[in-house]
């Protein structure tokens, strides 16, 4: 069984908040320009991140080992409509949002590869984290699904368009497919050092770069306008309070200890998906809103991240 503290937790934030730093730094010295922003996440999205699942898969899964994969997906979908479902109870209860599809957009859909990814290496064992690593991109299948058509849908209602099903066929599903249909037929077992080696060195690359490039979207957005303030506060307290604390309770009531409760809880705690500035700037929805929600929401779960895994911690010792 893995042991989490909030000192180990706190201490793997500050990491990441170190990594992104930098990124934040490359782009406000303008020693990285925005364009190189662009092309470092395309490379990351077409190259590192799609390397980095086909590794993982191959070294990891099985479909004796994992006879339940199909869970994972289905858990992501879960979570995604659950937390759209909160973020409607709290639109009743607070009659003052007028951004209530990008609202609900931010309550919906959290960064569920990047920064848990790179969490579960900071905290947990090789092996154990490598497990968890697996559990993500399944979760991700489901995720990306919804995000890509519930989120487009979301950002762009009222203006006249929809998703594009294309959407659905990005990298890192296309790569976590691939790396499905290789171990169901066997071929995993042929495959030489000469290939893995190369796609095992693009992987490694992978985790760093996302936190660069996180760091480095956050210095592109304008945190100085106040216009959004109050809805801000609202969008931050729902998606890393309210929405975590409700998946505790209900991972507590089912005695959910294993990793598997680990993903579930840290899917839960941290902030709104950086997809939805890309999305909002391309359909020109409200960009600034989110923008800053995504900002202030980043910093405000360098805290709220390490309680809710150490209160999961302190719970599952209870059962």
């Amino acid at each position: 069984m893995f042991n989490i503290s909030f000192h180990i937790v706190f201490l793997s934030a500050v990491e990441i908040f170190l990594m992104g730093a930098v990124g934040y730094w490359l782009i406000k010295a303008k020693i990285l320009p925005r364009e190189g922003l662009k092309f470092l996440n395309y490379l990351f999205l077409h190259i590192f991140l799609p390397c980095f699942i086909f590794s993982a898969f191959i070294e990891k899964f099985s479909f004796d080992q994992y006879p339940n994969w199909w869970i994972f997906p289905l858990i992501g979908m879960i979570m995604t409509f659950a937390a759209m479902a909160v973020g409607k109870i709290v639109l009743l209860g607070v009659k003052n949002i007028q951004n209530k599809n990008e609202f609900l957009a931010l309550s919906s859909f959290q960064n569920s590869g990047y920064i848990p990814l790179v969490m579960a290496s900071t905290i947990l064992p090789a092996a154990q984290a490598q497990e968890v690593h697996v559990y993500i991109f399944l979760f991700l299948i489901g995720f990306n699904l919804l995000i890509w058509s519930f989120g487009v849908w979301l950002i762009t209602k009222g203006k006249g368009q929809g998703f594009n099903p294309r959407n659905l066929l990005n990298p890192p599903l296309v790569a976590t497919a691939v790396a499905l249909l290789v171990v169901f037929l066997g071929v995993d077992r042929f495959l030489p050092d000469v290939i893995m080696n190369p796609v095992r060195g693009f992987g490694a690359c992978a985790l760093p770069i996302s936190i660069i490039f996180v760091g480095g979207n956050l210095a592109l957005i304008d945190i100085t306008e106040k216009k959004y303030l109050k809805e801000i506060v609202v969008v931050v307290l729902t998606k890393l309070i309210l929405f975590p604390a409700i998946v505790l309770f209900v991972v507590y009531l089912l005695k959910i200890k294993s990793l598997v409760g680990l993903l579930i809880v840290l899917e839960a705690t941290v902030p709104s998906a950086l997809t939805l500035v890309a999305l909002s700037h391309y359909y020109k929805s409200k960009e600034h809103y989110i923008s800053q929600a995504i900002f202030y929401g980043y910093l405000v779960s360098i805290v709220t991240v390490p309680i809710f895994l150490t209160l999961y911690q302190i719970l599952i010792k209870a059962y």
